[in-house]
């Protein structure tokens, strides 16, 4: 028993006592350290939290941007259901001057009618750029025609 506690004896001897201040930079150190972790926890969080939402966010503008787009007083998801009727001009007045109006300009919407009408033959296609909206319809036909015959 006494050699025991000579050990602990000579274990004391050989402590330093710290120097002032030391442990005060220790205790801060290891404040920050805390903090930077919650801090990286929360930003982790934070952009898992984002990246989870950002299709639905998407997602949503999409929706909005199909249905709210009233231009000529008809929504691009409307426009867009009627592309083939309004390619074969089977539609009634006030619903084809609705279309007009929107194609004039919505880009959107422009893009998708023209990748559609690309599949009509040269005649119809012709026929029917000539007859109605002639200013977006003849430009239209000018792509139509180029697509053509870079595919001949």
């Amino acid at each position: 028993m006494s050699s025991e506690i000579q050990s602990d004896a000579n274990e004391n001897e050989s402590w330093e006592p710290c120097p002032t201040g030391q442990l005060s930079r220790l205790n801060q150190e290891l404040k920050s350290r805390n903090h930077r972790e919650i801090s990286n926890r929360r930003i982790l969080v934070t952009g898992l939290f984002l990246v989870a939402l950002a299709p639905v966010i998407l997602w949503n503008i999409n929706r909005n941007n199909n249905t709210k787009n009233h231009l000529g007083g008809i929504s691009c998801k409307n426009v867009q259901t009627h592309f083939v009727a309004y390619s074969q001009n089977d539609l009634d007045k006030k619903v084809l001057k609705q279309i007009n109006t929107h194609l004039e300009g919505c880009k959107m919407c422009q893009k998708l009618y023209r990748e559609k009408t690309r599949k009509l033959s040269d005649k119809t296609a012709h026929a029917f750029f000539l007859k109605e909206a002639p200013s977006f319809k003849r430009d239209s036909f000018r792509t139509l025609a180029f697509h053509q015959s870079e595919h001949k």
